[in-house]
């Protein structure tokens, strides 16, 4: 495999393929890696990285693996399709023993979701059901810039 450059840019380790085979080869090895800390790895295109739209979540309790809760909002909230969305950044927190209550277990997600499901999660006022309560997505609209 060869590579012409690579790094981790905006919580996305990005890597530039020399060749065709290269790309291949890092597509199918991708995904005999098990996941660290809870994330795993997938090889997205730049063009389709770049036009995705960023969004941020905080799901609160235990932290889970993001396709798990993909698949639960996808389940609970009718037109939200989540087998495009990628995970741009994770940062869970986990309260140790002796830590002040203050700081909840949970989980930060920022994600590129496309088009449509902006849509959907900008008409839904970015709430949306997940488990037994809803979670609020801060969409680019409220601020938010899409880099």
């Amino acid at each position: 495999m060869q590579c012409d450059r690579s790094g981790l840019d905006q919580g996305v380790f990005k890597s530039t393929c020399s060749d065709q085979r290269s790309l291949n080869w890092l597509k199918k090895s991708a995904q005999r890696i098990e996941p660290i800390e809870g994330s795993g790895f997938t090889v997205v295109e730049l063009a389709e990285l770049n036009s995705l739209n960023k969004v941020r979540v905080w799901i609160a309790g235990i932290p889970e693996e993001p396709r798990l809760i993909f698949s639960r909002v996808a389940k609970q909230n009718r037109g939200l399709n989540t087998s495009g969305w990628r995970v741009l950044h994770r940062k869970e927190q986990r309260r140790t023993e002796g830590e002040p209550q203050g700081q909840p277990d949970g989980q930060l997600l920022v994600l590129g979701v496309d088009d449509e499901s902006l849509k959907v999660l900008e008409e839904l006022g970015g709430k949306v059901h997940l488990e037994l309560s809803k979670v609020t997505f801060m969409l680019p609209s409220q601020g938010q810039t899409n880099q």
